[in-house]
């Protein structure tokens, strides 16, 4: 079935979508998307979160390769902070406005939003993109992407942000690693093993303390986190209308944080100065009977990565 004659409401962003505009950031692409808004207090090192059709973020689950990567221990209850999230290895996002509950539990009240990064290419690929502006802004990236006959397709990708100090008392400096592998050792078996390691340290003023302008404490916060996520899928075709799928993900987030607080006599949002929270979680899903979409190929790898985050009978292919 195709997108526009699903029930939900589905925006899709493919990669020609994303090089066409050439965001600074994920949180630019969101900007032009209906029925999502996108906040970002202050410049680039304050937390960016996304709204779907008015619910609080918390309520909008977002995942990356199927992971979820959603965060309980942010000072906006269990949501995720887009604002270190690089664009330049991602293939496509798929945004599911309204409640995916039924699927996903309450998490995904709001909506659910899909990252997918990108796949490995028959002809090897390599690129190096740099930018720089003004007040110390630099932007660095390098992919690859490649096969190994017909068994084996990777990608993989690093990048660098330093958000410069466009916004007095704001910075973001962020480091970011990802990885695909997929593997097809028979026509009816696909294997994918996904990977993602990110290292981000921001400075920024608390959330109501009133910003560079009015804020009566000059001292900002100091955050440094690190997030790691990984997937692996097997794929096998039992039939031509059956798909045996087994997923396991495992996410870990580590974060320490010291914040001087809003003003004299109020507590901080960090309630340990030194070592700041430190939060990790686990999930494995299990095996599951799914409706596939026919027989397992190469030139299905897309199928493969299609529409996740909606059931299987509104899938493309």
């Amino acid at each position: 079935m195709e997108i526009k004659n699903t029930p939900a409401s589905v925006t899709v962003i493919s990669r020609a979508d994303i090089e066409s505009k050439n965001p600074m950031s994920i949180v630019d692409l969101f900007r032009q998307i209906p029925g999502l808004h996108v906040d970002q207090v202050g410049g680039m090192g304050g937390i960016s979160s996304v709204y779907l059709r008015g619910a609080d973020p918390n309520f909008t689950m977002v995942l990356m390769d199927g992971v979820k990567v959603n965060d309980p221990t942010n000072a906006r209850g269990e949501s995720f902070d887009f604002s270190g999230l690089s664009v330049e290895n991602i293939e496509r996002i798929e945004i599911v406005r309204g409640p995916m509950s039924a699927i996903y539990g309450s998490d995904a009240m709001g909506g659910v939003v899909n990252i997918i990064t990108r796949n490995g290419t028959d002809t090897p690929e390599a690129a190096l993109e740099t930018q720089i502006g003004t007040d110390g802004y630099y932007r660095g990236n390098v992919s690859a992407r490649a096969s190994v006959g017909d068994f084996l397709f990777y990608s993989l990708g690093a990048g660098y942000v330093d958000g410069g100090t466009a916004v007095q008392g704001d910075r973001l400096e962020s480091y970011d690693f990802n990885g695909k592998f997929e593997v097809f050792p028979t026509d009816r078996t696909h294997l994918q093993w996904t990977f993602r390691y990110a290292d981000v340290q921001r400075e920024r003023f608390p959330d109501d303390s009133g910003g560079p302008v009015h804020a009566v404490l000059r001292a900002v916060d100091d955050q440094d986190s690190e997030d790691i996520t990984a997937g692996l899928q097997i794929d096998y075709e039992l039939s031509s209308i059956l798909l045996f799928n087994l997923k396991g993900n495992w996410y870990s987030r580590q974060a320490s944080c010291r914040s001087p607080g809003v003003a004299l006599g109020i507590k901080p949002f960090c309630k340990n100065q030194v070592k700041g929270l430190v939060q990790a979680v686990e999930h494995v899903d299990g095996g599951r009977m799914v409706a596939g979409p026919g027989p397992i190929s190469r030139m299905s790898s897309i199928p493969f990565n299609r529409l996740l985050i909606i059931p299987p009978f509104f899938q493309t292919g």
